[in-house]
C-alpha cells in the first residue's frame, strides 16, 4: 500500500539530499531509494557536488596524496608505487593532475651528445640586425607552436633559408614541405628549442599570427634590418617602363601594415599611406609606394644589409637604377616644336605624340589645349 510522505519527511529531505547519500537517507526515512530519487525529482531537488553511496575503489585518500606531494620530486617512481602499493600508470596520472614534476639529479647533467642539432640559444637574447631580420623574416613567413616550443619558417627560397640559419648558428636540416601547389617548392626550417622560441615569443610574435600580427617590439635603429626580412617574406617589387617603380607589402592583418605605414612615415618622413584590401578576400591586405618613395625604401632595407637578402628582390631596384635614360630620335629636335609644349618628339615628326595624334584626327594639333597658330611643315 502506497504511504504518502509527511511534512516532516518532505522537510529531512529537502534538508539532507544535497549533503547525504541517497541510500542513507532512503534508510532513515524506512523508504526505498527510487521513492526516495522519485520525490526528490518533484520537489525539483538536485545535488550541486558528486557524492558517492559507497567509497570508489580506486580513489586516493588525502593521506596517498600528500604523501605522493611529498615524495615525488626527489624518489623514483617507482619506489613510490612500492610504498603506496599502487600501479605506475596509477601514480604518474595522479602526478599529472597535480602538475607535480621531478628534480634533476644533485649534478647531473644532459649529455651534449644527445643533442642532435645544436644552435645558438641566446640568438634573440639580444638583438642584432641578423635576429631583427630573422623576426621580420618569422612575422612575414613564420608559424609557432600552440605551446611556446617550437617554430618554422617557409619559404620558396632555399638560398634565404640557409642564411638565416647559419645566422642562427644551427644544423638543423631544412626540408621540403608536401601538400603545396604543383610546379612550386617550398621548403622549411623547424627549430625546436623551448628557450629560443620563448625569446622570439617575448617580442610580441604569436602562435596563429596570420590575421592578428602587430609590429614587434623593437628598437627604431633595427627596424630597417626588420623591414627587409618583412620584404623578402611578404614583400613584392616591380619595374616596368610604363609603370615605373612599385614597391608592395602583403598581409592578413590591417593593423600590421598600418603600423608599417606610420612607423615608415615617422622615422623616414614617407608620406602617409591607405591599407587596401582586396575586393573578393577580407583578409588580403596591401601597402603600396611608387617611384622615389620606393627608392627610399629600398635605401632603407639595403643600408648595411649584409648578406641577409633575397638577391632576386634586390636586383628590381639596381635595374631601376640602372634604367636608361630616354632620348628621342628626331631630326626635327629633342621636344616638340608646339610652344608651351616640352614633351619629347615622336620619332621622324616635329611634334609629340599627343599633338601629332591630334593633328591627324582633327587638322589641327592645337585644338582643346593651346590657342596658338598652326605650325607648318
Amino acid at each position: 500500500m502506497y504511504r504518502f510522505w509527511t511534512q516532516n519527511e518532505c522537510e529531512y529531505l529537502k534538508q539532507n539530499y544535497d549533503i547525504l547519500p541517497v541510500n542513507q537517507i532512503a534508510k532513515t526515512l524506512d523508504r526505498t531509494v527510487d521513492s526516495v530519487k522519485v520525490k526528490a525529482q518533484k520537489m525539483k531537488l538536485k545535488k550541486t557536488h558528486k557524492i558517492f553511496d559507497k567509497p570508489h575503489p580506486f580513489a586516493w585518500p588525502q593521506e596517498d596524496v600528500n604523501l605522493l606531494k611529498k615524495l615525488y620530486a626527489d624518489t623514483p617512481t617507482k619506489e613510490i608505487c612500492s610504498i603506496l602499493n599502487r600501479s605506475y600508470k596509477s601514480v604518474t596520472m595522479k602526478a599529472k593532475k597535480l602538475k607535480l614534476r621531478k628534480n634533476g639529479k644533485p649534478g647531473f647533467t644532459r649529455d651534449p651528445s644527445r643533442n642532435l642539432y645544436k644552435m645558438n640559444r641566446a640568438f634573440f637574447e639580444k638583438l642584432a640586425p641578423e635576429a631583427a631580420y630573422v623576426i621580420g623574416f618569422f612575422v612575414a613567413d613564420g608559424n609557432m607552436s600552440s605551446t611556446i616550443d617550437r617554430f618554422s619558417i617557409s619559404n620558396n627560397n632555399l638560398a634565404v633559408l640557409e642564411k638565416m640559419r647559419d645566422a642562427m648558428g644551427s644544423n638543423h636540416p631544412i626540408y621540403i614541405e608536401e601538400n603545396v601547389p604543383p610546379k612550386q617548392t617550398s621548403y622549411c626550417l623547424t627549430v625546436a628549442s623551448q628557450k629560443v622560441t620563448r625569446d622570439l615569443f617575448s617580442f610580441g610574435v604569436t602562435p596563429k599570427k596570420s590575421l592578428t600580427a602587430t609590429l614587434p617590439n623593437l628598437d627604431d635603429e633595427l627596424f630597417s634590418h626588420f623591414l627587409r626580412g618583412y620584404f623578402d617574406g611578404d614583400g613584392y617589387a616591380r619595374y616596368g617602363h610604363r609603370e615605373g617603380l612599385i614597391i608592395k607589402f602583403t598581409s592578413g592583418s590591417y593593423w600590421l601594415l598600418r603600423q608599417l605605414a606610420d612607423k615608415l612615415t615617422s622615422l623616414y618622413s614617407l608620406s602617409e599611406k591607405k591599407v587596401t584590401c582586396d575586393k573578393d578576400k577580407n583578409a588580403a591586405f596591401r601597402l603600396h609606394y611608387f617611384g622615389p618613395e620606393a627608392l627610399n625604401i629600398a635605401d632603407i632595407m639595403y643600408s648595411n644589409a649584409g648578406a641577409l637578402y633575397i638577391e632576386r628582390k634586390k636586383q628590381v631596384f639596381e635595374n631601376y637604377r640602372n634604367r636608361p635614360v630616354y632620348e628621342p630620335k628626331s631630326k626635327h629636335g629633342p621636344v616638340c616644336s608646339v610652344e608651351g609644349c616640352t614633351r619629347p618628339n615622336a620619332p621622324h615628326y616635329a611634334m609629340c605624340w599627343s599633338h601629332e595624334n591630334r593633328r591627324r584626327r582633327y587638322g589641327d594639333p592645337l585644338k582643346g589645349k593651346y590657342n596658338l597658330p598652326l605650325l607648318q611643315k
